[in-house]
């Protein structure tokens, strides 16, 4: 896979037709443009090939050809300032680093306003020349100032739109321009030049709109820092976050964001984890403390040891699935993304059928005719359905990210807001996982409780599961080392076999047992029993103890509230430990489930309801994380779970599920608000040019209007309301 960017693209209809061509590019497996970022990733059959990138901008240029395709972004540097709640930097002591900067950012930004009001110039001069124009009484000379006028607000329009008919790439600029040809040609001279004014005008405002939706987005993945304070022979060196290796020793100060992950080996403070978790309260840490990259550390210096590397910290793996989205297009960006490709032709050909037929037939003179048809040649552009609904996904995105929800793409974001069935596993989902033991049974007079113990933690010692932890925790490291251990063989969903000593034992849950038929019915109930393979004797039994999470049984009340019809509990656990819990939730539940039971499950809910989800941690969870239409993986610690899930609660916190389907449903309000507003606004104009009443000033407005407000009711998503940061469930 490799990545480009493309500077100075401002057409999200030019974007999808990038998009489009490129996926039709002898060569590529795939191609995925972001306009929100200007990111493209392409996945190249050769990626070595010398010119694929000659290919790639071969393609923009015919496209956009005001479009710069390069390999590399440019962005200013960040350092490892982080901005506070106020937006201001904060105090890092760097006096004369800082005033150098100042000027820098002041001339910037100075010549950031001046170019953000140049675009007005040709538009006050192109409404000053209107003022003659209108009071000359020589149709002549008067025309001559309405061409000025017209020429002066859209010569940048009307050159897009020569050099794309040239390369006969479609797009809103040929389509005005079509448009003010035409109207000049009926003599509708005063509603050529309104119209290239209101549009150049409204295209201005939605630059805007986007350049300011874009920072927005922007500023979400900005997150990570330049630069690490490494300490080498009792020096602070300034070192490249990418150069740091694991196992160095760095210095975090106060105001500065964790550069990568580590864990603290000198200091306490406090830590603001927001822009990761969304958990707006610090945090303690202190020595042994982990810390997650991205994080901003508020009180004091701290030394930590790094324990990834910079391209798997979190603040990375971040980044990487909020950019990486754009990949996954939801059903509503799918569609849009064909229909633009083939709308623009087909409004032309329409349009001139407009024109043309009814004269022919004598249902009116043809000055009439090709007026409406110009009023539909203007209102028809797809532009706000094209911008709002990948901007919408992607502010989406970013918003839920800011609240400790990862969402790989905009599928999901749809998938989520149709949710209606939900199945969790047990421990470490809906519980703490922390287990401990509780009791321990002797079946077998030749062996005592501590025995039973000991080697049932031989027998787990390699096994991760929670349960086998918790047993081999509880257990001195001598006791199990010396003893003679081979022939370990683990079965999936069932528990361990393995050779001690010359002894065959059998350790696991109670299907273990009937496999290898040994009576088991009349047992009472353990989490693990231990039996020897030879005589077919169960020696004893273990049960451990865990706790529900806090916040588990309100967090399935809010998704019921958002309109989640069945929730269950899909676990592997014994039957007894998963009812008790699935009673204190008021669920439904399966227990004793292989992990290819649980997809089973799984796929049955999915035959009875819109969308389900399956909510695990990881462990044994990748095969139905990736049946369900979304996975929701608890946390980062589990690769394999971020790998097969669609969805990531970052901290491990339920819940953000509630908070994160609603911004989805919130996310497909909009969307489909927009396209009705759009659909709406136009079928609007369109009868009312049909019925001789339309202007073609209504038409901008349709076009250029509803694009505006479009966008800017996207961008509402980027503002999370602080209910959603701070609410949590109990």
């Amino acid at each position: 896979m490799k990545t480009y960017y493309i500077e100075g693209l401002d057409c999200a209809n030019c974007a999808l037709k990038i998009e489009n061509k490129l996926n039709t590019l002898p060569g590529l497996k795939h191609a995925t443009l972001n306009f929100a970022t200007g990111e493209l990733q392409v996945e190249a059959l050769d990626e070595t090939s010398g010119d694929l990138f000659e290919k790639i901008n071969a393609v923009v240029q015919k496209m956009e050809p005001d479009a710069v395709l390069t390999q590399t972004k440019h962005h200013s540097h960040a350092g490892n300032h982080c901005c506070d709640s106020c937006g201001e930097i904060c105090e890092h002591r760097h006096h004369e680093h800082g005033h150098a900067h100042n000027h820098a950012h002041e001339n910037k930004a100075k010549k950031s306003d001046k170019e953000k009001w140049m675009p007005l110039i040709p538009i006050i001069g192109a409404v000053l020349l209107l003022v003659p124009a209108i009071l000359i009484n020589n149709q002549i000379i008067s025309a001559v100032f309405f061409l000025l006028s017209g020429l002066t607000a859209g010569f940048p329009i009307f050159v897009k739109g020569i050099k794309k008919l040239v390369r006969f790439s479609f797009d809103e600029n040929i389509l005005l321009l079509i448009a003010f040809i035409a109207a000049f040609a009926i003599r509708e001279y005063f509603e050529a030049c309104l119209v290239v004014i209101l549009f150049s005008f409204g295209e201005y405002l939605e630059d805007i709109a986007v350049a300011k939706s874009k920072r927005s987005i922007e500023a979400l993945t900005q997150i990570r820092p330049d630069f690490a304070n490494v300490l080498q022979n009792g020096a602070v060196v300034q070192t490249d976050c990418e150069k740091v290796q694991i196992g160095d020793h760095i210095l975090i100060k106060p105001g500065e964001r964790i550069p990568l992950d580590c864990i603290i080996e000198d200091g306490s403070s406090q830590i603001d984890n927001a822009a990761i978790t969304g958990e707006s309260i610090p945090v303690s840490a202190e020595p042994g403390s982990q810390l997650l990259s991205g994080g901003i550390n508020l009180t004091a210096a701290v030394q930590a040891k790094v324990t990834h590397s910079f391209v798997d910290s979190t603040a990375s793996r971040i980044i990487d699935l909020v950019k990486n989205s754009a990949a996954k297009k939801g059903n509503a960006e799918t569609f849009i993304s064909r229909f633009a490709a083939v709308y623009t032709p087909i409004v032309i050909i329409v349009s001139a059928l407009l024109a043309v037929i009814p004269p022919v037939f004598g249902w009116g003179d043809f000055s009439k005719w090709l007026y409406t048809a110009l009023i539909f040649l203007v209102a028809a552009c797809p532009c706000a359905m094209v911008i709002s609904v990948p901007l919408s996904f992607f502010s989406c995105i970013g918003a839920e990210s800011k609240i400790g929800v990862l969402i790989k793409g905009g599928k999901y974001v749809e998938a989520l807001a149709k949710m209606d069935a939900i199945a969790f596993d047990k421990t470490g989902t809906l519980t703490t996982g922390s287990l401990e033991i509780d009791r321990i049974e002797s079946y077998h007079p030749n062996y005592t409780e501590k025995e039973i113990l000991t080697l049932a933690a031989i027998c787990e010692q390699y096994s991760t599961h929670p349960i086998a932890v918790s047993v081999t925790s509880s257990v001195s490291k001598e006791d199990i080392s010396n003893k003679e251990v081979s022939e370990y063989q683990e079965r999936r969903g069932m528990g361990i076999s393995v050779l001690v000593n010359g002894v065959r034992y059998l350790c696991g849950a109670k299907r273990l047992l009937e496999q290898e038929n040994i009576v088991a019915d009349s047992l009472p109930f353990a989490n693990v029993y231990l039996a020897d393979a030879d005589t077919k004797q169960v020696l004893g039994g273990i049960l451990v103890k865990d706790s529900l999470r806090p916040e588990s049984k309100t967090s399935i009340q809010d998704l019921k509230q958002l309109g989640v019809k069945q929730a269950m509990i899909l676990s592997g656990d014994q039957k007894t430990a998963v009812r008790n819990c699935a009673d204190t939730l008021e669920i439904d539940y399966r227990a004793a489930l292989l992990p290819e039971d649980k997809v089973t499950e799984v796929e049955r809910l999915k035959k009875s309801h819109r969308k389900t989800a399956f909510v695990g941690d990881g462990i044994n969870d990748a095969p139905v994380l990736t049946s369900a239409d979304v996975g929701i993986a608890m946390g980062l610690g589990s690769d394999s779970a971020i790998e097969a899930a669609d969805v990531v609660l970052v901290s491990g916190n339920l819940a953000q599920l509630p908070n994160g389907v609603r911004l989805a449903k919130k996310c497909m309000k909009i969307i489909y608000f927009n396209i009705s507003l759009a659909i709406i606004a136009k079928l609007i104009v369109f009868i009312l040019a049909l019925l001789g009443m339309g202007q073609m000033w209504m038409a901008v407005i349709a076009d250029v209007g509803v694009s505006i407000l479009s966008v800017l009711n996207a961008a509402r998503l980027l503002s999370v309301p602080k209910d959603f940061l701070n609410r949590k469930s109990s």
